[in-house]
């Protein structure tokens, strides 16, 4: 089963990071990620029908040739101090060129090509572990598909190390690379002594945007909002934890997809990015983990800023040009209350504490049969975090992306 995947994964290499439907040009290639979540589920003998129906909307690999590579062949290395200076000097130059391409998707074809190029001569622990601290402050690339296509690979190569899932490391990368996408305001830069997710949450405008087109396009709105940079700069990063913060934003996600039925597929990637955040921080340092979270604290917050309405926050300064009549309140994320959630939530279909419980048996074989890449995924993760710790929440999210 895991040489069928490694079959499907070299399928999908041969196409875009990206492609187009309708209007919307931009789209990221789920393919690969719904393949991973599905091996995970168990259900490997669905990849390549799933793939069958998911790969004739891609578009072809485009060309490219790695960042920074000299286009001739470098003489004879000579080994004395002039030589080596060279060699710094190089390396210098490789780097500027590398940070001037960041965000330049029309150089996602060079991005393929640098991150295989790397992944080639190295072992892929050392490239991640080098990468996501250079790209973290643009964790929100392409509404945070870099960041879980990296992740997703990363489990994959955590299984076993082959040329496809280095390769699919290198497209994670390159689409992170390609699309990175900064935010206003720096997670920590002026922090508030115990302002932890939930005053981040709590502190955030709401806005009435018109829900039209791309989401990482619709969250440049943000950079004339002060009171989001504010409410960023205030976190305290002391007061992270990893169990607590993942729990925390993805009970909020899930609260929202629960919510907000207009702005469900946004919001998944609340859910999901956060618990994505298990799966690469084994291979980080502990701070790079904790700047990392502190990216992914601000792209929920971008999402939930944009999308989270009608759903309020506790504690959020109220909005004139918002209807309050259906707005559910949502009580800001508990890092200190494990498995639950998002105490008082009144989202529709998610805060009645009676309502039913998905049975995680029956989600999982529902999985099988989805050809929904967002449901696939979103009920892996909601899986995976019910059985570290209970999250009814996020098996109701599961269960009502699965039924459309």
């Amino acid at each position: 089963m895991e040489h069928d995947f490694d079959r499907c994964l070299d399928r999908l290499h041969a196409t875009d990071l990206e492609f187009a439907s309708g209007s919307l040009d931009g789209l990221s290639n789920h393919g690969p990620m719904a393949a991973e979540a599905l091996v995970q589920l168990g259900h490997g003998d669905r990849v390549e029908p799933f793939l069958d129906a998911y790969v004739a909307r891609l578009r072809p690999r485009p060309p490219g040739r790695p960042i920074g590579e000299r286009t001739s062949k470098p003489p004879h290395r000579r080994t004395d101090g002039r030589a080596a200076a060279r060699m710094d000097e190089r390396a210098a130059a490789r780097a500027d060129e590398r940070a001037a391409a960041l965000g330049d998707v029309s150089r996602a074809g060079d991005w393929i090509a640098t991150w295989e190029r790397e992944l080639e001569a190295r072992p892929w622990q050392d490239v991640l572990r080098e990468a996501i601290p250079t790209l973290s402050d643009g964790v929100l690339a392409s509404a945070l598909h870099g960041f879980l296509r990296v992740a997703h690979a990363t489990r994959s190569l955590e299984r076993a190390d082959t040329p496809s899932r280095r390769r699919e490391l290198a497209h994670g990368l390159a689409l992170w690379s390609a699309r990175h996408q900064r935010l206003p305001g720096e997670p920590g830069r002026a922090p508030v002594p115990g302002h932890d997710a939930a005053a981040v949450f709590a502190a955030l405008p709401r806005l009435d945007v018109p829900r039209r087109g791309l989401i990482f396009e619709r969250l440049k709105v943000l950079e004339h909002e002060p009171a989001f940079a504010a409410a960023i700069d205030a976190w305290d990063a002391s007061t992270f934890q990893l169990d607590g913060f993942v729990r925390a934003a993805a009970a909020l996600g899930a609260a929202g997809v629960l919510g907000v039925p207009g702005s469900r597929i946004a919001l998944v990637h609340v859910v999901t990015g956060a618990s994505a955040l298990r799966l690469v921080a084994p291979h980080l340092a502990p701070a790079d983990t904790r700047r990392l979270a502190g990216h992914l604290l601000q792209a929920a917050a971008a999402l939930w800023a944009v999308y989270g309405a009608p759903v309020r926050v506790s504690g959020a300064a109220p909005d004139a040009a918002a209807p309050d009549a259906a707005a559910p309140d949502v009580a800001a994320p508990d890092a200190a209350a494990p498995g639950a959630a998002v105490p008082g939530v009144a989202a529709p279909g998610a805060a009645a504490p009676d309502a039913a419980v998905p049975d995680p048996a029956t989600l999982r074989q529902r999985a099988r049969s989805s050809m929904d890449d967002h449901a696939i995924k979103l009920t892996e993760a909601a899986l995976r975090e019910h059985a570290l710790a209970p999250a009814p929440l996020l098996l109701r999210a599961a269960a009502t992306l699965l039924e459309g």
